[in-house]
């Protein structure tokens, strides 16, 4: 079984249980930034085109 790490969002530390930091009891999230993918139907993908049009609209 592979575990991801995780970081917490109030003190900035890393630790591998999910859902509440084991040092603050504050709320923890993937660190990972989001996937990147060219094709349309991706998640992202409708922000990254609007981010682009409105860099080449200034």
């Amino acid at each position: 079984m592979t575990k991801s790490i995780f970081r917490c969002i109030e003190c900035k530390i890393y630790s591998l249980s999910n859902g509440k930091c084991p040092t603050c009891g504050g709320k923890t999230v993937s660190p990972r930034p989001a996937r990147f993918s060219i094709e349309k139907s991706q998640k992202y993908s409708k922000y990254r085109r609007m981010l682009i049009k409105t860099e080449q609209n200034k």
